[in-house]
Protein backbone atom coordinates (compact mmCIF):
# COMPACT_ATOMS: atom_id res chain seq x y z
CA UNK A 1 0.00 0.00 0.00
CA UNK A 2 1.57 3.28 -1.11
CA UNK A 3 1.14 6.88 -0.02
CA UNK A 4 -1.45 7.73 -2.70
CA UNK A 5 -3.62 4.74 -1.78
CA UNK A 6 -3.61 5.69 1.89
CA UNK A 7 -4.35 9.37 1.36
CA UNK A 8 -7.13 8.70 -1.16
CA UNK A 9 -9.27 6.69 1.28
CA UNK A 10 -12.56 8.62 1.84
CA UNK A 11 -13.05 9.27 5.57
CA UNK A 12 -16.71 8.30 5.41
CA UNK A 13 -15.73 4.78 4.23
CA UNK A 14 -13.45 4.21 7.19
CA UNK A 15 -14.80 2.60 10.34
CA UNK A 16 -12.29 4.35 12.57
CA UNK A 17 -9.64 6.99 12.01
CA UNK A 18 -7.43 9.16 14.22
CA UNK A 19 -4.69 11.62 13.33
CA UNK A 20 -2.42 12.71 16.18
CA UNK A 21 0.15 15.47 15.95
CA UNK A 22 2.84 12.97 17.06
CA UNK A 23 3.26 9.37 18.15
CA UNK A 24 3.55 10.26 21.84
CA UNK A 25 -0.08 9.53 22.80
CA UNK A 26 0.00 6.05 21.28
CA UNK A 27 3.50 5.42 22.60
CA UNK A 28 2.45 6.13 26.21
CA UNK A 29 -0.83 4.23 25.96
CA UNK A 30 0.65 1.12 24.34
CA UNK A 31 3.53 0.96 26.82
CA UNK A 32 1.12 1.20 29.75
CA UNK A 33 -1.17 -1.51 28.35
CA UNK A 34 1.77 -3.89 27.90
CA UNK A 35 2.26 -3.97 31.67
CA UNK A 36 -0.98 -5.98 32.02
CA UNK A 37 -1.69 -7.76 28.70
CA UNK A 38 -0.31 -8.73 25.28
CA UNK A 39 -3.65 -8.34 23.49
CA UNK A 40 -5.58 -5.07 23.73
CA UNK A 41 -9.32 -4.79 23.25
CA UNK A 42 -10.47 -1.23 22.48
CA UNK A 43 -13.94 0.27 22.39
CA UNK A 44 -14.22 3.47 20.37
CA UNK A 45 -17.09 5.89 19.85
CA UNK A 46 -17.73 9.54 18.98
CA UNK A 47 -16.34 10.74 22.34
CA UNK A 48 -13.07 8.82 22.28
CA UNK A 49 -11.40 5.47 22.90
CA UNK A 50 -11.66 3.26 26.00
CA UNK A 51 -9.49 0.39 27.13
CA UNK A 52 -10.07 -1.84 30.16
CA UNK A 53 -8.32 -5.03 31.16
CA UNK A 54 -7.70 -7.29 34.13
CA UNK A 55 -4.45 -8.92 35.17
CA UNK A 56 -5.70 -11.91 37.16
CA UNK A 57 -2.21 -12.99 38.25
CA UNK A 58 -1.46 -9.68 39.95
CA UNK A 59 -5.08 -8.81 40.81
CA UNK A 60 -4.86 -5.60 38.81
CA UNK A 61 -7.37 -3.64 36.71
CA UNK A 62 -6.36 -0.91 34.27
CA UNK A 63 -8.73 1.67 32.78
CA UNK A 64 -7.69 4.14 30.03
CA UNK A 65 -9.72 6.81 28.26
CA UNK A 66 -8.39 8.79 25.28
CA UNK A 67 -10.79 11.68 24.53
CA UNK A 68 -11.48 12.44 20.88
CA UNK A 69 -10.49 16.10 21.34
CA UNK A 70 -6.80 15.24 21.80
CA UNK A 71 -6.52 14.25 18.14
CA UNK A 72 -6.13 16.61 15.21
CA UNK A 73 -8.74 14.50 13.46
CA UNK A 74 -11.04 11.83 14.91
CA UNK A 75 -13.64 9.82 13.00
CA UNK A 76 -15.70 7.09 14.68
CA UNK A 77 -19.40 7.79 14.04
CA UNK A 78 -20.66 4.74 15.93
CA UNK A 79 -19.49 2.22 18.50
CA UNK A 80 -16.53 0.20 17.23
CA UNK A 81 -14.83 -2.64 19.11
CA UNK A 82 -11.52 -4.01 17.90
CA UNK A 83 -8.56 -5.97 19.21
CA UNK A 84 -4.85 -5.68 18.41
CA UNK A 85 -1.61 -7.37 19.40
CA UNK A 86 -0.30 -4.61 21.62
CA UNK A 87 3.35 -5.69 21.52
CA UNK A 88 3.24 -5.57 17.71
CA UNK A 89 1.53 -2.17 17.73
CA UNK A 90 4.05 -0.84 20.27
CA UNK A 91 6.97 -1.87 18.04
CA UNK A 92 5.42 0.07 15.16
CA UNK A 93 4.82 3.22 17.24
CA UNK A 94 8.34 3.18 18.69
CA UNK A 95 9.78 3.26 15.18
CA UNK A 96 7.95 6.45 14.25
CA UNK A 97 9.49 9.90 14.61
CA UNK A 98 7.79 11.67 17.51
CA UNK A 99 7.83 15.01 15.67
CA UNK A 100 5.47 14.07 12.83
CA UNK A 101 1.72 13.36 12.61
CA UNK A 102 0.55 9.76 12.90
CA UNK A 103 -2.60 8.32 11.39
CA UNK A 104 -4.19 5.17 12.84
CA UNK A 105 -7.23 3.74 11.08
CA UNK A 106 -9.14 0.54 10.44
CA UNK A 107 -9.58 -0.66 6.88
CA UNK A 108 -11.53 -3.89 6.50
CA UNK A 109 -9.92 -6.31 8.98
CA UNK A 110 -6.64 -4.44 9.27
CA UNK A 111 -5.19 -1.74 11.50
CA UNK A 112 -3.18 0.69 9.37
CA UNK A 113 -0.60 3.03 10.90
CA UNK A 114 0.96 5.73 8.70
CA UNK A 115 3.32 8.59 9.36
CA UNK A 116 4.58 11.28 6.98
CA UNK A 117 7.90 12.87 7.88
CA UNK A 118 11.38 12.57 6.48
CA UNK A 119 10.14 9.23 5.11
CA UNK A 120 6.62 7.97 4.46
CA UNK A 121 6.00 4.96 6.70
CA UNK A 122 3.02 2.63 6.49
CA UNK A 123 2.34 -0.46 8.60
CA UNK A 124 -0.61 -2.80 8.16
CA UNK A 125 -1.45 -5.49 10.73
CA UNK A 126 -4.44 -7.80 11.05
CA UNK A 127 -6.93 -7.24 13.85
CA UNK A 128 -7.61 -9.98 16.37
CA UNK A 129 -11.01 -11.27 17.39
CA UNK A 130 -12.95 -8.78 19.48
CA UNK A 131 -13.98 -10.09 22.89
CA UNK A 132 -16.71 -8.91 25.29
CA UNK A 133 -15.86 -5.61 26.95
CA UNK A 134 -14.65 -5.54 30.54
CA UNK A 135 -17.07 -3.55 32.71
CA UNK A 136 -15.88 -0.43 34.51
CA UNK A 137 -15.35 -0.74 38.25
CA UNK A 138 -17.96 0.72 40.55
CA UNK A 139 -17.07 4.01 42.20
CA UNK A 140 -15.05 3.45 45.38
CA UNK A 141 -14.78 5.75 48.39
CA UNK A 142 -11.22 6.22 49.68
CA UNK A 143 -10.03 7.48 53.09
CA UNK A 144 -6.63 8.73 51.91
CA UNK A 145 -5.46 10.59 48.81
CA UNK A 146 -1.82 11.38 48.06
CA UNK A 147 -0.61 13.28 44.98
CA UNK A 148 3.10 12.78 44.36
CA UNK A 149 5.60 13.35 41.54
CA UNK A 150 6.02 10.28 39.33
CA UNK A 151 9.81 10.55 39.43
CA UNK A 152 9.75 10.79 43.21
CA UNK A 153 7.44 7.78 43.52
CA UNK A 154 9.66 5.75 41.18
CA UNK A 155 12.69 6.55 43.36
CA UNK A 156 10.80 5.56 46.53
CA UNK A 157 9.73 2.24 45.00
CA UNK A 158 13.34 1.56 44.00
CA UNK A 159 14.34 2.00 47.66
CA UNK A 160 11.59 -0.27 48.97
CA UNK A 161 12.21 -2.82 46.20
CA UNK A 162 15.76 -3.46 47.45
CA UNK A 163 14.27 -5.87 50.00
CA UNK A 164 10.66 -6.55 49.07
CA UNK A 165 8.33 -7.36 46.18
CA UNK A 166 5.43 -5.94 48.19
CA UNK A 167 4.71 -2.31 49.04
CA UNK A 168 3.00 -1.35 52.30
CA UNK A 169 1.42 2.10 52.57
CA UNK A 170 0.62 3.63 55.95
CA UNK A 171 -0.89 7.13 56.28
CA UNK A 172 -1.36 8.73 59.71
CA UNK A 173 -1.58 12.18 61.29
CA UNK A 174 1.42 13.03 63.53
CA UNK A 175 0.44 15.89 63.81
CA UNK A 176 0.85 16.58 60.06
CA UNK A 177 -0.36 13.93 57.64
CA UNK A 178 2.49 11.54 56.73
CA UNK A 179 2.66 8.49 54.46
CA UNK A 180 5.24 5.74 54.89
CA UNK A 181 6.19 3.47 51.99
CA UNK A 182 7.81 0.28 53.29
CA UNK A 183 8.72 -3.31 52.50
CA UNK A 184 10.12 -6.27 54.43
CA UNK A 185 12.01 -9.28 53.08
CA UNK A 186 11.49 -12.90 54.13
CA UNK A 187 14.64 -12.56 56.25
CA UNK A 188 13.34 -9.49 58.04
CA UNK A 189 15.41 -6.88 56.18
CA UNK A 190 13.34 -3.72 55.76
CA UNK A 191 13.24 -0.38 53.96
CA UNK A 192 10.94 2.56 54.69
CA UNK A 193 10.50 6.05 53.24
CA UNK A 194 8.20 8.60 54.90
CA UNK A 195 6.91 11.72 53.16
CA UNK A 196 4.96 14.61 54.70
CA UNK A 197 4.38 18.31 54.19
CA UNK A 198 7.23 19.29 56.45
CA UNK A 199 9.95 16.81 55.59
CA UNK A 200 11.65 19.32 53.29
CA UNK A 201 12.27 16.88 50.43
CA UNK A 202 11.86 18.77 47.16
CA UNK A 203 9.28 17.59 44.62
CA UNK A 204 8.09 14.65 46.72
CA UNK A 205 5.04 15.86 48.52
CA UNK A 206 2.40 17.77 46.63
CA UNK A 207 -0.90 17.22 48.40
CA UNK A 208 -2.42 14.82 50.92
CA UNK A 209 -5.90 14.52 52.34
CA UNK A 210 -7.14 11.97 54.85
CA UNK A 211 -10.43 11.20 56.59
CA UNK A 212 -9.06 8.18 58.46
CA UNK A 213 -5.67 6.56 58.95
CA UNK A 214 -5.05 3.98 56.23
CA UNK A 215 -2.78 0.97 55.73
CA UNK A 216 -2.56 -1.55 52.90
CA UNK A 217 -0.09 -3.84 51.12
CA UNK A 218 0.13 -4.13 47.33
CA UNK A 219 2.35 -5.74 44.64
CA UNK A 220 5.23 -3.37 44.01
CA UNK A 221 6.46 -4.59 40.63
CA UNK A 222 3.38 -3.73 38.59
CA UNK A 223 3.45 -0.14 39.91
CA UNK A 224 7.13 0.19 39.04
CA UNK A 225 6.56 -1.30 35.59
CA UNK A 226 3.74 1.14 34.92
CA UNK A 227 5.83 4.12 36.03
CA UNK A 228 8.66 2.98 33.75
CA UNK A 229 6.25 2.64 30.82
CA UNK A 230 4.76 6.10 31.32
CA UNK A 231 8.09 7.89 31.64
CA UNK A 232 7.78 11.66 31.32
CA UNK A 233 4.19 11.52 30.00
CA UNK A 234 2.79 12.32 33.47
CA UNK A 235 4.35 14.62 36.08
CA UNK A 236 2.18 13.46 39.00
CA UNK A 237 0.26 10.41 40.12
CA UNK A 238 -2.68 10.39 42.53
CA UNK A 239 -2.78 7.46 44.97
CA UNK A 240 -6.03 6.69 46.82
CA UNK A 241 -6.68 3.88 49.27
CA UNK A 242 -8.32 2.80 52.53
CA UNK A 243 -7.16 0.27 55.13
CA UNK A 244 -7.18 -3.21 53.64
CA UNK A 245 -8.91 -1.94 50.50
CA UNK A 246 -8.19 -1.35 46.84
CA UNK A 247 -5.41 1.05 45.81
CA UNK A 248 -6.12 3.34 42.87
CA UNK A 249 -3.35 5.13 40.96
CA UNK A 250 -4.58 7.84 38.62
CA UNK A 251 -2.47 9.48 35.93
CA UNK A 252 -3.11 12.21 33.38
CA UNK A 253 -0.89 11.37 30.42
CA UNK A 254 0.23 14.25 28.22
CA UNK A 255 -2.39 16.41 29.98
CA UNK A 256 -5.21 14.60 28.18
CA UNK A 257 -5.37 10.81 28.57
CA UNK A 258 -6.81 9.41 31.81
CA UNK A 259 -5.16 6.21 33.06
CA UNK A 260 -6.26 4.44 36.23
CA UNK A 261 -4.72 1.35 37.80
CA UNK A 262 -6.57 -0.52 40.55
CA UNK A 263 -4.74 -3.02 42.78
CA UNK A 264 -6.37 -5.36 45.28
CA UNK A 265 -4.89 -5.33 48.78
CA UNK A 266 -2.69 -8.33 49.61
CA UNK A 267 -2.80 -10.42 52.75
CA UNK A 268 0.31 -9.98 54.89
CA UNK A 269 1.63 -13.12 56.56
Amino acid sequence: MNKDEIMSQPTELLQFLTIAKSSEIWRSVSSAIMTVTNEAQFEAGPNGIEFRSKDQARKAFIDIFIPSVVFQQFHCPELKKFGIRINEFSKIIKRLNGNFPVEVCIQDRFLVVTAIGTFFCCYKSDLIESRPSVSALKEIAFDTKLVIGTEALAAILDDVGVFSEMLTLNTIRRPEIATTFSGVSDRGAAAAVTVSRNNGIANIHHHTSMTESSEGTYPLRIISDLLDSIGAASDYVQLEYSSGGTLRLKFLLLESVTLQLYLAAQMVR
